[in-house]
């Protein structure tokens, strides 16, 4: 899991990119009559199992261990199961 705020660095080119995205998403949810969730969430930074947020974790570190709980997470794993919650309304944002 990439946002793109880690891909583009932030700054105009990113808020007119994630502007016209959320746009799109939008219109496509009302085509479809599908709820788009729009969220910012540290979703591969966020330990699935307590929540705690580890600020440590980069784009080159696949594999992490939670500070708190002590599970040991592959990144991408971790993120999915994070959007998957987001996603199912079982998760703070």
């Amino acid at each position: 899991y990439l946002s793109a705020e880690e891909i583009f660095g932030g700054g105009a080119f990113y808020d007119a990119g994630v502007a016209t995205m959320a746009d799109m998403l939008e219109y496509k949810g009302l085509l479809y009559d599908t709820q788009v969730i729009a969220a910012r969430f540290k979703a591969s930074k966020a330990c699935h199992k307590c929540g705690t947020i580890n600020e440590q974790v980069t784009l080159a570190r696949k594999v992490w261990q939670c500070s708190n709980c002590h599970e040991i997470h592959d990144r991408e794993f971790n993120a999915a199961m994070n959007n998957h919650r987001l996603g199912t309304n079982q998760v703070e944002t």
